[in-house]
């Protein structure tokens, strides 16, 4: 929870949070969740959702523009990286272990939000770049939550998401 308070904003998750998390990246005895460790410390954390393990949950999607069946699509939940290791090729390493995890897995597609106000447009940059393509816009997604997000704060988070797919 630490780890991604700096690195997200305060409050994001909470330990009830990633062990929801943490239950919906196990399917048949696997998990499609990742960290990266340096030293004993958490410098990395890639959490994704298995097939089929997520779609009870009020997420703003399209389904109808994915082409694949629902329960054949795994979700990439947050990619966190802590600033001292960026540029080192983590994040692209966690989320290439969780996408063959996916597949072995079963799933057939994997959705995700981008943070279209990133600094520099990296979010949608490195999610295109693993070939991941744009299905829908979702004004003030994470409005809901009661969080301190690092570009909005102190006000209530109206960042939008871009709804992005990955055909395995």
């Amino acid at each position: 929870v630490s780890f991604c308070d700096r690195t997200i904003g305060d409050n994001y998750y909470s330990t009830d949070d990633i062990g929801d998390i943490y239950r919906r990246s196990i399917l048949g005895g696997r998990n499609c969740s990742f960290l990266a460790i340096c030293d004993l410390e958490i410098v990395g954390i890639r959490f994704s959702y298995a097939p089929n393990c997520w779609l009870d949950l009020p997420l703003a999607v399209t389904p109808d523009k994915w082409n694949v069946e629902k329960p054949k699509v795994a979700y990439f939940k947050s990619l966190f990286i802590d600033p001292s290791f960026q540029c080192r090729g983590i994040g692209k390493s966690l989320s290439s272990m969780s996408i063959e995890m996916m597949k072995e897995m079963g799933a057939r597609a994997i959705v995700c939000h981008s943070w279209l106000e990133s600094p520099g447009s990296s979010s949608l940059k490195y999610l295109k770049s693993m070939g991941f393509s744009k299905v829908a816009s979702h004004p003030k997604f994470w409005h809901h939550i009661d969080y301190q997000c690092v570009r909005c704060k102190p006000e209530k988070c109206v960042c939008t998401a871009i709804e992005m797919i990955l055909s395995l």
